[in-house]
């Protein structure tokens, strides 16, 4: 038996998972635990995650993918867990589907801890020590991101049969008690059924988005797709320049506020000081602040952000916040095989991190730097094997993200293999486009 405990913070999830799994022989998966375990016993995922976090940068959700699939498939067979902290997005639930399936096993149930926030605000107000993210105000924050973000993966369970409602309100040996019940009758075929308050729980997370705004302030507000090397970044560039608009690169926003030590960047860094993923929220804030900042009033490229359904309808939320909207996006089209061959093929020196390419940017001298003549080498996350990993998470992601967009009219694509001049034509003008005639852009034809 597999089943996912799901739940916001100030849930007790943690408490629950310890309480309960050594009681009914269920093996804890606790994705907090699993990164700090990797980082300090130096596997290879681990090495790669503490170099994102080193480095100011987001972890990658195929990295964390890749650190459950290595458990599971090193767990003894029969193996009855218990999940906490994973799945946290549909394409996640869709990837452990096809893990646990591969492995000739199945996700049970996925069972989420209901507690009215009021409840978590008391509760996470009494923790000790206190934690920055504990303020009020963005508790609150980030309680309302997780509702979002929540919703469709609770739908996800609730359209396949596998969502199980527990009302967590009660004191915390109740809750025990009642979370261990449902786990024997799960375990029995007994799945607990919804009650008249379950179904009125779940209308209000499934509800439709806020209605589109009716006279929205004009201003060119891009988001650029692609996948890992696809030159995105390189384009964004490109149009920003041309276009006199801001490049709002989510990994550089990132990085900025950790340096700057904002009240972000000390929470986001918070966070990786205990080995914890930084959360959505954090990031959509990061990014709502940036977008409010003066320069962005006449638009601005996103690269970078969202990269998943949810963090759209953040975007949304956002920019209706500003009494704005998506005016375009664009996915750069490139091929894996083009993408591996890219990535697999650069070379970091070092001494002063200077980028090199076999192909596209040789160095002078093989194997040492142009610049300092330190030695070069080849980052772990640029072999070919860790980019297919990296590729598959990418299209679980993006795909919904496309429908997202096509559906709401506002998306196209340009072909991003071949003359870089061609490309970057073809950037400026679906640009222009979607500045002059928005519709008409949405519906230019992919570039073969």
């Amino acid at each position: 038996m597999n089943i996912a405990l799901l739940g916001p913070t100030g849930s007790g999830k943690g408490t629950l998972i310890h309480a309960v799994a050594g009681k009914l022989q269920l093996h804890p998966i606790t994705l907090g635990d699993v990164l700090r375990h990797k980082a300090e016993h130096g596997t290879a995922l681990g090495l790669l995650t503490r170099e994102f976090v080193l480095n100011g940068e987001l972890v990658p959700d195929e990295f964390v993918d890749a650190m459950v699939e290595e458990i599971f498939r090193h767990l003894a067979p029969g193996t009855n867990t218990l999940l906490d902290g994973f799945p946290r997005t549909v394409t996640q639930a869709r990837f452990l589907d096809d893990l646990l399936d591969d492995l000739g096993q199945k996700l049970d149930a996925a069972v989420y801890l209901h507690v009215p926030e009021s409840l978590i605000l008391e509760r996470v107000s009494r923790r000790q020590p206190a934690r920055q993210d504990d303020e009020p105000h963005v508790l609150r924050h980030r309680l309302h991101v997780f509702r979002r973000m929540v919703a469709p993966l609770l739908k996800h369970f609730c359209d396949t049969g596998r969502l199980v409602l527990l009302h967590a309100d009660a004191p915390a040996h109740e809750v025990e008690i009642t979370l261990e019940q449902v786990i024997r009758d799960l375990a029995a075929g007994r799945p607990p059924p919804f009650s008249d308050a379950d179904y009125l729980f779940l209308d209000q997370m499934f509800r439709a988005r806020p209605s589109a705004l009716v006279d929205p302030d004009p201003a060119l507000n891009l988001v650029f797709l692609g996948g890992p090397g696809s030159g995105k970044g390189t384009q964004a560039e490109q149009v920003c320049k041309t276009f006199l608009l801001p490049h709002v690169s989510t990994g550089d926003l990132f990085r900025d506020n950790i340096k700057k030590q904002t009240e972000l960047g000390r929470l986001a860094r918070s966070y990786m000081d205990r080995g914890e993923l930084v959360p959505d929220d954090v990031t959509e804030r990061m990014v709502e602040a940036r977008l409010r900042l003066p320069d962005a009033s006449r638009g601005f490229v996103l690269d970078g952000f969202p990269r998943t359904v949810p963090q759209a309808e953040a975007l949304d939320e956002i920019l209706h916040g500003l009494n704005r909207k998506v005016t375009g996006v664009i996915l750069l089209r490139v091929s894996d095989a083009e993408i591996i061959r890219r990535l697999s093929g650069r070379r970091i020196c070092r001494q002063c991190q200077a980028s090199f390419h076999l192909v596209f940017r040789k160095p002078r001298h093989e194997g040492l730097c142009n610049h300092c003549g330190g030695p070069l080498y080849q980052r772990d996350d640029d072999k070919p094997e860790t980019i297919e990993v990296r590729l598959k998470n990418y299209h679980r992601q993006t795909e919904p993200l496309i429908h997202y967009y096509r559906d709401a009219g506002v998306f196209t694509e340009v072909q991003g293999e071949g003359d870089t001049t061609v490309i970057r034509a073809a950037m400026l003008a679906s640009v222009k486009l979607f500045a002059e005639e928005p519709e008409a852009a949405a519906v230019i034809p992919p570039l073969e």
